[in-house]
């Protein structure tokens, strides 16, 4: 019998132990439409972004919290940016919510448990709508010295 690797990274627990999906730009759409219900989460450098971890540790319990089943999916960090770009992501961690298919809506940072789980909660009841426009990237500068 041929032995798995133990995840090491809550990304890796997500992937292993709860079936989130590894989703790039070029499976967007189709992930999205896999359930009523998704969400996609953006964590960001870890040695920058420390929380995007712990975002991913209590989703699972988020979700069961929330009562809504959904969809997870993640990203890998060389596909962040991008997906970031196309969502309108501008601060990460994120949590970029769908609806049948549809961007809905999408949440940043961690948060206290209670109002965590009324947000997220709200964020999967939220309508389809359009992603907001990011005006740069939410990791690079657009200040230049000439």
């Amino acid at each position: 019998m041929q032995a798995t690797a133990t995840p090491t990274t809550a990304l890796e627990r997500l992937a292993h132990q709860h079936a989130a999906t590894w989703v790039t730009p070029a499976t967007l759409d189709d992930w999205a439409a896999s359930a009523p219900h998704a969400v996609l989460l953006l964590a960001g450098d870890p040695l920058l972004r420390p929380e995007g971890q712990d975002v991913a540790a209590v989703l699972p319990e988020l979700i069961r919290a929330a009562g809504i089943p959904c969809a997870i999916g993640i990203a890998h960090r060389s596909d962040e940016e991008p997906l970031a770009a196309r969502l309108g992501a501008q601060r990460w961690p994120a949590l970029v919510c769908f609806a049948h298919g549809r961007y809905a809506t999408a949440l940043s940072g961690m948060h206290d448990w209670l109002p965590f789980v009324q947000q997220f909660s709200a964020a999967l009841a939220a309508p389809p709508s359009r992603p907001p426009i990011a005006i740069a990237s939410p990791h690079t500068s657009t200040a230049s010295c000439s």
